[in-house]
Parts: C-alpha cells; structure tokens; sequence
C-alpha cells in the first residue's frame, strides 16, 4: 500500500532529505492520508459523542445517531476503498474481493431504517430557513409553494437582459432550430 510505503521509508530515512520527501516523492500520498486522517477523526468523534450517554440521554435518539454515524462511515468505505483492498483487508482467503456488493447492502439498510425518521432528525436541530435551503421541512410546511418560489428565485431563471429568454438562446439555440426546420 502506497501510504504505509511513503511511512515507512519516511521512517527509515534512506538519504531523502525531508523537503524533497514531502514536495517531490510522496506528496500526493501525503495529502491523501491527511484527507483519510479527517475522515476518520470526523467519524471517531461523531462515534464517541453517539455513544456517550451522558451526553444523548434519550435512547431513541441515540440509535438514530448511531445509524447516522454508521452510514457516514459506510459511504466513505463505500467513495473510497482503495486502501482497504490494498492492505487485503476487503478480500477473502481466494483473494476475491466481494465487500463493495456488502456495503452498498448495508449503506441501503441504513437508509432503510434512517428514512422514516429523517425529517424529524434534520428539525431536531433548529435550522432555520435561512440556513437550510429546503421545502422540505421548512418552519412554514409549505411544501409546494416553496418548491415554487425557489425555482422562481433560481439563478437560471433570472437574466443580464431580465427578460424570460435565457441569455443565449436568440444567439446559439434558434439558428440551429430554424435549420432543422
């Protein structure tokens, strides 16, 4: 695995000085431990403070959480797994790798159990409208009418010329429409 050869001959120091080490040779590798070190840090925490009952005292709430946490986890498993299939932690004793057909299982379980409750999750945590740009659950429950008035208010529909033609249109679409007719 590339990460754990940039580690080690880091270690070992075999005669790179350290600039060249990390602008030259491994820099690529080393951005990318550092994105998989957030991913994972950002799922250790979530994990710790879903699991701290002191801190989420309602048990339901904290199976939510927890499910929230495992599908975070899970889909970055499921965007990124490389390095998983590198060390052959993903493959059976044939060598056969078959874990991506398991998390996509698992990631549409989660979604399974999470979808009844994902409203009243996302409204648990006193976004306003302004900040969550949705219809859905917005303070109002107006669900279609806000649906309207974000298209309304959609930069695509709002013109240099403030006319209902999008710009460009005259210029580029209409002379191929006329020719084909």
């Amino acid at each position: 695995m590339k990460n754990i050869k940039a580690s080690k001959h880091m270690n070992k120091g075999k005669g790179v000085n350290r600039k060249d080490f990390v602008n030259s040779l491994y820099a690529l590798d080393i951005v990318k431990v550092s994105q998989l070190h957030i991913k994972y840090v950002t799922f250790f925490i979530f994990k710790k403070r879903c699991t701290d009952i002191a801190k989420v005292k309602c048990g339901n709430a904290r199976v939510h959480l927890t499910n929230l946490c495992l599908l975070y986890g899970l889909n970055q498993l499921y965007a990124d797994p490389a390095a998983c299939y590198e060390s052959g932690y993903f493959t059976d004793q044939d060598g056969k790798t078959k874990f991506s057909h398991i998390l996509l299982e698992a990631i549409k379980l989660l979604n399974k159990r999470i979808r009844p409750y994902a409203i009243p999750i996302i409204e648990s945590l006193e976004f306003t409208d302004d900040i969550l740009l949705s219809a859905i659950g917005n303070s109002y429950g107006d669900i279609y009418e806000k649906h309207l008035e974000l298209a309304k208010d959609s930069r695509l529909n709002h013109t240099k010329s403030g006319d209902a033609i999008t710009d460009g249109y005259l210029e580029h679409i209409m002379p191929i429409l006329k020719a084909k007719m």
